[in-house]
């Protein structure tokens, strides 16, 4: 589980799967140390030179891995920001839409319809005359015209 949580921290930090060369667990250093600081002898001269070689070697990449991930949280604060600025912003357009929405249903419910005739009860319409009363042809006058044409 451990190589695996390595795996995808180096995957991460240098955008390749191959692992980044083993460093010193600086955990373990102090714990082979921590006997020592524990029991008071006087080689603290010696216990303070180890010590000192862990705070150079181990805790200057670890210094490293921690700017980096301080960048990525920060660029992560940012974006997290601005979706906050465009979801706030979509919320109000969905409210107006909604508004808008609620005001037209309110038109539409004070509207009232007509409803459709049944087919059978035309009593609206007058019907057509029938075709006896309609002539075929225009009659013309003397003249040739539709309209007679009186010599007075």
């Amino acid at each position: 589980m451990q190589d695996a949580l390595e795996a995808a921290v180096t995957r991460l930090n240098n955008g390749t799967a191959e692992p980044a060369p083993s460093r010193v667990d600086p955990i373990g250093a102090l714990m082979t140390v921590l006997p020592k600081l524990l029991q008071h002898n006087d080689s603290s001269d010696e216990l303070l030179e180890k010590i000192e070689s862990l705070q150079k070697t181990d805790i200057a990449p670890l210094r490293e891995q921690v700017l980096v991930l301080r960048k990525q949280c920060h660029r992560i604060l940012k974006s997290q920001g601005r979706l906050l600025s465009k979801v706030a912003e979509i919320q109000r357009q969905h409210t107006a839409v909604a508004g808008a929405v609620l005001e037209l249903a309110q038109q539409i419910a004070r509207i009232t319809f007509v409803e459709d005739v049944p087919a059978g009860d035309d009593d609206c319409e007058e019907p057509p005359p029938p075709d006896r009363y309609r002539r075929a042809e225009p009659r013309a006058g003397r003249n040739g015209h539709g309209r007679l044409h009186r010599d007075t």
